[in-house]
């Protein structure tokens, strides 16, 4: 097991935050840095500076779309409050965030 901080974890637990990476291999440690939310990511997906979905939250890679200035992984799309999926067409805006219509603010 592994102390880092106050977590504690198995060595094959400790992964990427972006590309899922084990960080712990061969008996030594591999170099990773600290993400400004506290997440762990490898060097390659830290010096990538890869885009994060606003949804999940995984890697942008290949097509995505940009809803109110947020990048989303086309099938991530959903309102903020309620989490349904939303269609291009039924998109609402709640302070910034995609919303359906039945959670967005009244005009």
């Amino acid at each position: 097991y592994l102390t880092l901080g106050a977590q504690t974890m198995c060595r094959t637990c400790l992964r990427c935050a972006l590309c899922s990476k084990q960080l712990f291999e061969g008996g030594t440690q591999a170099a990773f840095k600290v993400l400004g939310d506290g997440r762990r990511a490898c060097a390659a997906c830290y010096d990538k500076g890869q885009k994060l979905c606003d949804g999940c939250r995984q890697p942008l890679t290949g097509q995505y779309s940009t809803v109110l200035g947020h990048a989303y992984h086309p099938a991530c799309i959903a309102c903020k409050k309620c989490g349904k999926k939303l269609a291009p067409d039924d998109i609402y805006e709640d302070n910034g965030w995609p919303s359906c219509e039945p959670c967005a603010p009244a005009s």
